[in-house]
């Protein structure tokens, strides 16, 4: 979605997208370092800035990450949205607020949106709040993680959820 916008911005054609695909990955990678560094920063006692800047370059560049440097991959956008979620969620936890509860939830779907299986910090929020006997706000994240989640795949069309519910793809391992 985030590819065919720019295209649609900038008005390229078709034979642009593994162009732009990849320059929205590469684009990503110094928001993503930067949320990892505060999120390192922020939860490991004695780590300096220095140290937490090169943890995060190294999670960032690690061939874990999808090979981001050769080819466009999701991975980054959702790992990049999820740090972003994860980070409002710790400040959420210090000071339970609406606003820190509906950017949590928001920043997850958007991290849903680019990675289907990025469901860590929502499902953190819901533990959360379930030890925290917060029942309603419970309620309200799973109606408003699964309603967005419907909205997205009805809104995509037939090929969105095909490829999410009946692609079948098979990775043999010998």
């Amino acid at each position: 979605w985030m590819a065919s916008g720019v295209m649609a911005l900038l008005g390229l054609g078709d034979e642009w997208l593994p162009g732009v695909t990849h320059g929205i990955t590469l684009a990503l990678i110094p928001l993503l370092v930067w949320c990892l560094r505060r999120l390192f920063s922020g939860m490991v006692p004695g780590m300096g800035a220095c140290r937490a800047l090169c943890f995060a370059c190294a999670v960032a560049s690690t061939p874990l990450m999808g090979w981001w440097l050769l080819a466009a991959r999701s991975d980054v956008g959702a790992l990049l949205l999820e740090s972003l979620a994860f980070l409002l969620l710790l400040s959420y936890t210090h000071r339970p607020a609406l606003k820190k509860l509906v950017g949590v939830v928001l920043l997850c779907w958007a991290a849903w949106s680019f990675r289907q299986i990025s469901v860590h910090v929502i499902g953190a929020l819901c533990l959360y709040v379930l030890f925290a006997r917060q029942h309603r706000t419970w309620l309200w994240i799973v109606v408003a993680t699964f309603g967005f989640f419907a909205i997205t795949i009805m809104l995509l069309g037939p090929g969105y959820r095909s490829n999410i519910f009946q692609a079948n793809m098979a990775w043999p391992f010998s």
